[in-house]
């Protein structure tokens, strides 16, 4: 039995608003999908983190986005990074801290 053109219609006007509703939320997250703090800087926070060496789009290498980076290991062939508030950072720069903010700092008076 073929469907009707009003029922494609119906069906593709649901699969845009349900592909509008998937708006991915910011942070860190597991490959299970738990949101993790970004303030939790350890070992097991980053081994929980999805990691990535590939841009999925580009099919590129990925590389840490600190400009400092501490990675003593060569960088040619790109590195394993995890996504921490929309920036892109290996192991080494995600357990010392960058990017990290601390709330209770006290500003310099100028």
């Amino acid at each position: 039995m073929p469907l009707s053109s009003d029922r494609i219609k119906e069906i593709l006007a649901k699969k845009e608003a349900a592909k509008q509703k998937k708006s991915r939320a910011s942070g860190p997250r597991t490959s299970s999908g738990r949101k993790l703090d970004p303030n939790d800087r350890s070992y097991q926070a980053w081994f929980s983190l999805n990691h990535m060496m590939i841009d999925h789009d580009t099919n590129e290498m990925l590389w840490c986005e600190n400009e400092n980076c501490s990675d003593p290991r060569e960088k040619e062939h790109g590195q394993t990074v995890v996504e921490v508030n929309g920036r892109k950072m290996c192991r080494f720069c995600f357990v010392e801290g960058w990017l990290l903010s601390n709330p209770a700092q006290v500003r310099i008076p100028e």
